[in-house]
């Protein structure tokens, strides 16, 4: 059986999303506490950016962070 027991230490638990159109934040979404592999942001109707800015805090116990993939719709 490859399912672990508990919490994955890889898996990120802390991390903040901004988007930035030029120096103005014009989103910022504060994550604590995550449990799942699969995070779905929604963001308000009609944003627009130029730069966005993935900042984790934090893992389940593993000392690096990896992100494998992000999809901006």
């Amino acid at each position: 059986n490859r399912q672990c027991e508990g919490m994955p230490d890889e898996l990120v638990r802390d991390y903040t999303v901004t988007l930035k159109r030029g120096e103005e934040t014009v989103f910022k979404k504060d994550v604590q506490g995550n449990y799942q592999r699969l995070n779905i942001i929604d963001l308000p109707e009609g944003i627009t950016a130029d730069s966005l800015t993935l900042s984790i805090q934090a893992t389940h116990g593993y000392p690096a962070a990896r992100v494998f993939e992000m999809r901006i719709y």
